[in-house]
């Protein structure tokens, strides 16, 4: 099982002894607790762990997002975003998204070009066309889709319209939260089983 959990694993349990049936690790487990167990690994090794959606990060963190025109300064996009302690915000022309500028755009195409701060506008710096997501999009498809792209916000449309942005950080506390919900739920069950 190369690349599987079983591989991580090897260093704990001595996997090699049951190298065509691993959950065998689980016997003398009730049988409930395997049925979790073997479910979590499956869906682990098929990356199907992370099943909260984007719409369930917004209702914990909020859907406040910060816009911005293309034709403002530069320098005001940045201002925004200290004064509102973001890393980005989402540029709007007509009515819709158009881009998105982060610190990280304005340090690369003004700071590190020596642009003139006071010509640069954010439609010369932002990010377009911008990758967004859905409200239905899991929380493992959009960490896949900004480790692949190597960004750190997405924007959050439905139907045209922007909903909210999501950060790599508000991903990785859903993430946490999800996997101590389930370590919580087999510790009860274990507990309640199996009392010390």
């Amino acid at each position: 099982m190369d690349g599987s959990l079983w591989e991580w694993l090897g260093p704990v349990a001595d996997v090699s002894a049951f190298p065509s049936d691993p959950i065998r690790l689980l016997s003398g487990v009730p049988q409930k607790l395997r049925q979790i167990v073997h479910t979590t690994i499956r869906d682990y090794e098929k990356g199907n762990m992370l099943t909260d959606t984007i719409a369930t990060v917004l209702n914990v963190k909020g859907d406040r997002v910060y816009t911005i025109s293309p034709d403002a300064k530069a320098v005001d996009a940045v201002a925004l975003m200290a004064r509102k302690g973001v890393g980005a915000v989402v540029v709007i022309s007509d009515g819709q998204v158009a881009g998105i500028v982060s610190a990280k755009d304005f340090g690369q195409r003004v700071v590190l070009e020596r642009q003139p701060l006071e010509n640069t506008k954010v439609g010369d710096i932002m990010t377009s066309p911008v990758l967004t997501v859905s409200p239905t999009t899991t929380v493992a498809e959009a960490m896949a889709l900004m480790t692949h792209n190597r960004i750190r916000h997405l924007p959050v449309v439905e139907k045209g319209e922007l909903g909210g942005i999501v950060a790599m950080g508000d991903l990785a506390r859903s993430v946490i939260a999800e996997q101590a919900f389930t370590i919580d739920q087999l510790q009860r069950y274990v507990g309640h089983r199996h009392p010390v």
